[in-house]
């Protein structure tokens, strides 16, 4: 097969101040190629993203594009405040674009007199993937496409980059939709900050990388066991000479003579075993130790326990026109999807509930259309990750948010990634990945009993994910979830559905 070079990345490396983000990154994407960039929160995809768009500037090494082709990019936090007509032109492609990605009729009428600031998440997303498809673009970046989307839009997405002719570079957490989309995985790696490429999908990643972790441990301890072997040859051969000579010693101390060349035979001897231990130890070719940070542990196991009615919704209508009536008993370890496609008032639900059990918690006060149970101790997670008071950095508002001693509030925080250079970095200076972490080390201080979660895989590195799953998956409290993440939906096993 004939591949047709679209985009090369020769030796590119970045850093910002002291902290090295990319160091000698070379790999090359052809046209048609769909790759997967994936690594932990930090570890630079975005960064290297914005390198090849030319938004950022690498200090070592450059980007070549083939015949300068465009290359069309999805941010992973879109901040445009343009009218969508301005941005996107009003026609029949796009029309069919937008209702193929999930937009009702109605919703696409309208959504050309409306800015893009006021779209939800999943909106925002359709109508720039909606742009790109029809730019028909030769090479494009994907930072987190899925974030936001419904299923619908989801679907869609897989269509158009399986059947695209273009080359496509995805950085996602969304683990079917990298099964279903790519062919090749390139892992950053978020300690030695270079590249590693490999064929397949990401389950095939995932099986590959998992076997050399464990093949690199298991070589790192036969090369110490052989190291220390070769030391106590050393000690061996050094004792028993000493052992002999002082044997002799005594045994011929009225021959001195005699003695004297027992002595220097046996150094001979000894010092010739040692020199060959030694030329072992200096011939020794010792491993590397793999660098194991400190495991990520998610436990909400201190939380106490809430009432066996946590909450009840009679014919709760939802403002801004809608005309669907909610009625719900939620009880004490439920799990509550609320399901429905973008713009139907997922978010605007749970920002309802959170408005009443703030008004519960503050003026006692009842609504006919929403009963609270007792003892509930809220824990929340929003889709928008930005921090709406002024806080100067993570961890004043992490002692603020959680009423925890600072030495505490560092411990819990180092555990999620946060070092001291993290600590004290302005909150919007930090990745959308690692402010989802801020968000779940809060929770995780406050030990809530009910947790809503919307979109809560939006942003989090696999590892994040991984271990948040398994922590909600033996979690005793109950949640109300809004997701779109389909293997995270299956992970955590649902038992109630609100759909919208």
């Amino acid at each position: 097969m004939n591949k047709k070079f679209a985009l090369k990345i020769n030796n590119i490396s970045k850093a910002f101040e002291e902290k090295v983000v990319l160091k000698d990154v070379s790999f090359s994407l052809y046209l048609g190629q769909k790759v997967a960039l994936i690594g932990n929160n930090g570890s630079g995809k975005s960064t290297l993203a914005k390198i090849i768009i030319g938004r950022e500037k690498a200090d070592e090494g450059s980007v070549e594009v083939f015949k300068n082709f465009p290359v069309a990019y999805l941010p992973q936090e879109i901040k445009e405040d343009v009218l969508i007509s301005q941005y996107l032109e009003k026609s029949s492609g796009a029309f069919a674009l937008l209702k193929d990605l999930g937009l009702s009729e109605g919703m696409v009428e309208e959504i050309f007199r409306r800015k893009i600031s006021s779209l939800s998440g999943g909106e925002k997303t359709k109508v720039f993937l909606a742009k790109i498809a029809l730019e028909k673009t030769p090479i494009i970046i994907l930072d987190e496409p899925t974030n936001n989307l419904d299923i619908r839009g989801l679907e869609f997405l897989e269509k158009i980059i399986k059947e695209s002719p273009s080359a496509f570079l995805i950085i996602s957490h969304d683990r079917k939709f990298l099964d279903n989309t790519v062919s090749r995985v390139i892992h950053l790696d978020e300690f030695s900050h270079e590249l590693k490429s490999y064929d397949g999908n990401y389950s095939d990643f995932l099986k590959v990388r998992t076997a050399e972790i464990e093949r690199a441990n298991l070589l790192y301890v036969e090369s110490q066991k052989r190291k220390k072997k070769i030391e106590m040859e050393i000690r061996r051969q050094k004792e028993k000479s000493q052992r002999i000579i002082k044997k002799d010693i005594i045994m011929d101390d009225k021959n001195k003579v005699s003695a004297n060349r027992r002595i220097e035979g046996i150094q001979s001897s000894a010092g010739k075993n040692l020199k060959r231990a030694k030329d072992k130890i200096e011939h020794f070719q010792e491993k590397e130790k793999p660098f194991q940070k400190r495991p990520l542990k998610i436990d909400f196991s201190q939380m106490k326990k809430s009432g066996q009615k946590v909450l009840f919704l009679k014919n709760l209508l939802l403002p801004y026109g809608s005309k669907k009536k909610i009625s719900l008993e939620l009880f004490a370890g439920d799990r509550l999807i609320i399901a429905g496609p973008n713009g139907t008032g997922k978010t605007t639900l749970i920002k309802t509930l959170l408005k009443s059990y703030a008004d519960v918690c503050v003026n006692s006060g009842m609504n006919s259309e929403m009963e609270w149970g007792a003892n509930i101790e809220l824990g929340y997670l929003p889709q928008d990750l930005s921090f709406q008071k002024e806080y100067k950095n993570i961890l004043e508002w992490f002692l603020a948010e959680s009423g925890k001693l600072e030495s505490d509030a560092r411990k819990i925080l180092a555990r999620f990634g946060f070092l001291e250079k993290e600590l004290f970095a302005k909150i919007e200076e930090l990745s959308p990945g690692l402010r989802g972490r801020a968000r779940i080390a809060i929770m995780l201080a406050n030990n809530p009993n009910l947790l809503i979660l919307d979109e809560p895989t939006n942003n989090l590195d696999l590892e994040v994910l991984e271990e948040f799953e398994k922590a909600l998956k033996s979690y005793r409290g109950t949640i109300i979830l809004v997701s779109h993440d389909r293997y995270f939906i299956e992970k955590l096993g649902v038992n109630k559905i609100i759909k919208l």
